[in-house]
């Protein structure tokens, strides 16, 4: 089922083009006669009526269709090239089809009007279509707008979701782009050294290779004071950041830690291990990061 043009359109027909060029739509019924098929159309535009009343009468599909181009013969008749998987797009009405005049609109005699293509392109009025005729007519109209409307409305859903999934694309580019910069990786071990570096004051013993940031500064929180696995339970990744904030702010005693800047150590006098300089490893831990990136 597709929809019948004056003329063919400049392009392939879609949703959007079709309200433009189209004057009717060929039916359901489509069957093979001889060499030829067979098929019902209905015009529904006064100005495509009138065209065939003043002869223009043969019809020309329009499709699309892959070729192979392999030649061969074909009934005696040598060719070029097959056509394959073709997709129709509309049937226009034409003065001269390529097809030939044999390609044409016939209608019976207990049609409204008969179309005889001779010589003298006389048109010849015939008998008035019966009630029930009209009306299984434009039921069928009907039923042909409904799909219609639903096919540009199925079709406008997937270009919303083409749209969003191209959008979403080129988020996702644009941000391994970001996180594949230099500055970016250089920003990131920055960030992740001053992490470390807090969390060493109220937990010096942490391990945080495997960690996240997040739990970086949770486990941290409950290394510094157990009460915070319970309190920080539910809590957003923001809340447990402000306490975070908060805590490594806290100075230590000056009589239990002393700073020591020689061999970039932090040392300790109450017997725990030295604390790693942040700024002396920060060079190491960048061209680390830097070399999983290759």
């Amino acid at each position: 089922m597709v929809p019948v043009t004056l003329g063919h359109p400049p392009t392939l027909l879609d949703a959007a083009s079709a309200a433009t060029y189209q004057v009717g739509h060929m039916g359901e019924g489509i069957r093979q006669d001889g060499d030829k098929v067979l098929g019902l159309m209905l015009l529904v535009k006064q100005d495509a009526v009138e065209a065939v009343l003043d002869g223009v009468q043969q019809v020309s599909a329009g499709y699309d269709c892959d070729l192979d181009m392999t030649p061969g013969i074909w009934n005696g008749q040598p060719y070029d090239a097959i056509q394959k998987n073709i997709r129709g797009n509309h049937v226009a009405l034409v003065a001269r089809g390529r097809a030939g005049p044999d390609v044409r609109i016939h209608l019976d005699e207990a049609d409204a009007v008969s179309v005889d293509v001779e010589e003298n392109q006389e048109i010849q009025k015939g008998k008035h279509m019966t009630p029930e005729q009209i009306a299984a007519l434009l039921k069928e109209q009907a039923e042909m707008k409904a799909r219609l409307d639903s096919l540009t409305a199925a079709l406008e859903q997937q270009k919303g979701r083409a749209d969003s999934a191209d959008a979403l694309l080129q988020k996702e580019q644009k941000l391994r782009l970001d996180a594949e910069s230099p500055a970016r990786i250089t920003a990131l071990v920055a960030a992740r050294v001053a992490l470390a570096a807090k969390a060493a004051i109220i937990a010096p013993s942490l391990k945080m290779d495997e960690l996240t940031d997040s739990e970086v500064r949770i486990q941290a929180l409950e290394h510094f004071d157990s009460t915070y696995k319970e309190s920080l339970k539910g809590r957003s990744a923001e809340y447990v950041q402000g306490v975070f904030e908060t805590a490594t702010r806290v100075k230590p005693e000056p009589s239990t830690v002393r700073v020591d800047v020689s061999d970039h150590f932090f040392t300790r006098t109450d017997g725990q291990k030295p604390i790693p300089d942040p700024a002396a490893d920060f060079t190491a831990a960048l061209e680390k990061l830097q070399e999983r990136m290759r």
